[in-house]
C-alpha cells in the first residue's frame, strides 16, 4: 500500500476569452484546450465550450497563453504572456486559431539504416508555447503540421523497452512568419543500445518512489548520456 498526497492552490482570479476557427465559426465542443502556463511551468487550463468560449480559474500571476486544438491543421496564434491581479477577471477577447501551413517531416533511422517505428517527434516553439508531437510510422516516417516561426524538434523512444538512443540537444527548424506553404525535412540518426544497466531505487524508508518520479541518467567521460524513470516498484 502506497499513500500519495496531494497539496492544492487557492484560485483567486480568473481568465476568459472566446476562441473562433480562421473562418470565424466556433470549433466543436471540447476540442480546443486554452493552457496558461507560468515562467515556473506551473499551469491551469481549460477546454473551449461549444461557443468557444473559455474561462479558467487560476492564481494571480503572469501567464504565457497557448492553445491546443485536436485538428492538426489549426495552431495557436502569438499571444503576448497575460498578468491578472487577484480577485481580477481578465477578458482575452477573441482569439483566432490560425492555418499551419508549414511542414515538417523526416525520418528516424539507425546508423545502419533501419526505420525507427517507435520515436516519439515533438515540436516546441517557445514564442507561443505551444508544442506539437507525433509518432514515426512503420517506416520511420514522420509529419507535423505548423505555423511560421521557429521550432525546436527532439526525439525521444515511446516504447517502453526502447533498445536505442538519442543524445543530441533540439534541432531548430525556422519558417516565414507568414501563411504561404513550407516544407523542411529534418532526418535524426540514433544509435542502437546493445547492453543495460539495471537496478531498484527505494525512499529512504524503504518504500517504492511513485512511476516515474524519479530519473536514473548514466553520463560517459565523453559525455554520452542514457536514463530512464523507475516504474512502480522503483
Amino acid at each position: 500500500t502506497q499513500t500519495l498526497n496531494f497539496t492544492v492552490v487557492k484560485t483567486d482570479a480568473t481568465v476568459k476569452g472566446k476562441i473562433l476557427k480562421p473562418d470565424g465559426t466556433a470549433p466543436a465542443r471540447d476540442t480546443v484546450f486554452v493552457d496558461l502556463r507560468s515562467s515556473q511551468g506551473f499551469g491551469f487550463g481549460a477546454p473551449a465550450d461549444a461557443t468557444g468560449s473559455f474561462q479558467i480559474a487560476l492564481t494571480a500571476g503572469t501567464y504565457y497563453v497557448s492553445i491546443w486544438s485536436q485538428d492538426p491543421t489549426l495552431a495557436s496564434p502569438a499571444i503576448p504572456a497575460v498578468t491578472v491581479a487577484k480577485a481580477e477577471t481578465k477578458d482575452l477577447g477573441t482569439l483566432k486559431l490560425v492555418g499551419a501551413s508549414k511542414v515538417i517531416k523526416g525520418k528516424v533511422s539507425r546508423t545502419d539504416g533501419r526505420a525507427v517505428t517507435d520515436a516519439g517527434v515533438g515540436v516546441f516553439q517557445p514564442e507561443t508555447q505551444t508544442w506539437r508531437d507525433t509518432q514515426t510510422d512503420s517506416s520511420g516516417n514522420y509529419k507535423l503540421l505548423v505555423t511560421g516561426g521557429t521550432w525546436e524538434v527532439s526525439i525521444h523512444p515511446r516504447s517502453a523497452s526502447p533498445d536505442w538512443n538519442y543524445d543530441q540537444p533540439p534541432q531548430l527548424v525556422t519558417f516565414a512568419s507568414d501563411s504561404a506553404s513550407e516544407e523542411k525535412i529534418l532526418n535524426f540518426t540514433v544509435t542502437t543500445t546493445d547492453a543495460k544497466v539495471k537496478g531498484k531505487v527505494v525512499l529512504p524508508d524503504g518504500s517504492s518512489p511513485p512511476r516515474d518520479s524519479v530519473f536514473v541518467g548514466l553520463r560517459s567521460s565523453e559525455g554520452r548520456e542514457f536514463g530512464g524513470p523507475v516504474d512502480s516498484f522503483g
